[in-house]
């Protein structure tokens, strides 16, 4: 697996692995390469937005490095996913429908990211020890109250039923289908979850009539997973900006990111810090969050593209950059 590894990948620095769980059963590299940026940048201020066009302006002038292109291929399951056409048809039978991020190639930049708690020792609830299928329902029906609800971006960044039959499918053992609704400021999103298994589940961004359009086109997976006798909670996604206009609006991606990254770090830091406070054993890992240009991804997967979503699936014909 290192060799195709920087030399500057965080390996024994990170406890002796230089490697993490991925839901497809491979192993998923982490790094913290571009993520000190955004840490320093998660206070919000009014030299935000000049903070973010910085950063883009540094990222057009340095061209991305071959090994951030090869970690696609960690993410390849997600950009991969096809909504099943059972949900495809009872999402279109409510005026809904599924945005991929292959769709979205005239923004430019595709965003991969990671977010993982190790877990050593699982929480006690009510005398009982919890099993990975426990914590995760757990997680799942109490997400909202792992929102950084203190974070100016993401305070009031809430997940909601979008309907009463959302809210009876959302708490049940099996939520295929729930589509809820996310508070997101100053725009509102939806998410439709596409897959469930014991051990997690996959939202799916969707437009809708009361939300419009997501922010972000693309699919985020939860799940728990055991390595080597430990297990893990991973938040892993893959998305792109949904513009809606040719060329894409770099800015308003990187900004559309930044608030991302701000809302799944909430997430994973109060995920540990509630499993520490109910007698586990957990710790934050390094997070992975970059982007590349949709153009190198898409040559390098065109023909996997279009064998699963059919011909010019993520046509570079979507955008002015590809003149």
């Amino acid at each position: 697996m290192k060799d195709y590894l920087p030399s500057n990948w965080p390996g024994d620095a990170m406890g002796g692995s230089d490697v993490m769980p991925d839901s497809g059963g491979g192993l998923h590299p982490m790094s913290s390469e571009g993520a000190i940026a955004e840490t320093q940048a998660m206070g919000v201020s009014p030299s935000m937005l000049s903070e973010v066009t910085g950063a883009l302006k540094a990222s057009v002038a340095n061209p991305v490095p071959t090994t951030k292109l090869d970690n696609i291929s960690h993410w390849k399951h997600l950009l991969l996913y096809k909504v099943s056409p059972e949900i495809v048809a009872f999402l279109g039978a409510r005026n809904m429908r599924v945005q991929y991020a292959h769709e979205e190639s005239f923004s430019n930049d595709l965003n991969t990211d990671y977010y993982a708690v190790r877990i050593k020792r699982f929480p006690t609830m009510n005398g009982a020890v919890l099993t990975p299928a426990e914590l995760i329902r757990h997680i799942r029906l109490e997400i909202n109250s792992f929102v950084d609800t203190s974070s100016v971006s993401t305070g009031s960044t809430l997940f909601h039923p979008y309907e009463p039959m959302d809210a009876t499918t959302w708490v049940s053992d099996n939520p295929l289908k729930t589509v809820l609704k996310i508070d997101i400021n100053p725009d509102n999103a939806s998410v439709c979850v596409t897959s469930v298994t014991a051990s997690g589940w996959t939202f799916s961004t969707v437009e809708t009539p009361d939300t419009g359009s997501h922010p972000v086109s693309g699919t985020r997976t939860f799940f728990i997973v055991a390595r080597d006798d430990v297990y893990y909670f991973v938040n892993k996604g893959l998305d792109m900006y949904s513009t809606g206009m040719a060329g894409g609006f770099p800015t308003g991606g990187a900004v559309a990111y930044w608030g991302g990254n701000v809302l799944w770090t909430g997430i994973q830091k109060n995920v540990a810090e509630f499993i520490n406070s109910l007698g586990g054993d957990a710790k934050v890992e390094p997070r992975y969050s970059e982007r590349v240009e949709w153009q190198l991804v898409y040559r390098r997967y065109k023909s996997e593209l279009e064998r699963v979503f059919g011909q010019g699936a993520g046509s570079p014909g979507n955008s002015s950059f590809f003149d």
